[in-house]
């Protein structure tokens, strides 16, 4: 479906994680105090850092074509990161590699569910899509 959506090969998509600052906000998919992303390297795992202590976040994982469009295909559970004073260093851990977050302006997308993003009700009817 998402090949289908882009007109490419999955490979030629880029995975993307993108982030939402939420804290203190009540997040409707648009209100985030700051928005960053990440295009994710190619492997199974990749370690995060430089997130703020004490902070609430959600995370999108989705797709970016080659015109850049991003489609969100899943969205995380809130988390919030540990307060300043909790944090202790844990020896044998494994160290993260830096990573660079670039702020960004999403599209705002009015709905948004694990599987699809709808438009409004009645952008939808108009333009014969799909309503929730």
């Amino acid at each position: 479906m998402v090949q289908e959506h882009f007109a490419v090969d999955w490979p030629v998509l880029q995975p993307t994680l993108r982030i939402y600052d939420i804290s203190g906000l009540s997040f409707d998919g648009s209100s985030a105090n700051e928005v960053s992303e990440l295009p994710l390297p190619e492997g199974e795992s990749c370690f995060l850092s430089g997130f703020r202590p004490g902070a609430t976040y959600v995370a999108d994982l989705g797709v970016k074509g080659d015109h850049g469009h991003f489609m969100p295909l899943l969205r995380s559970n809130t988390v919030q990161t540990p307060p300043a004073d909790a944090l202790h260093p844990q020896p044998f851990a494994p160290v993260p590699q830096p990573v660079v977050f670039r702020l960004i302006k999403p599209i705002h997308y009015d709905q948004f569910s694990a599987y699809s993003v709808y438009l409004p009700r009645a952008a939808a009817q108009e333009h014969g899509g799909d309503v929730e």
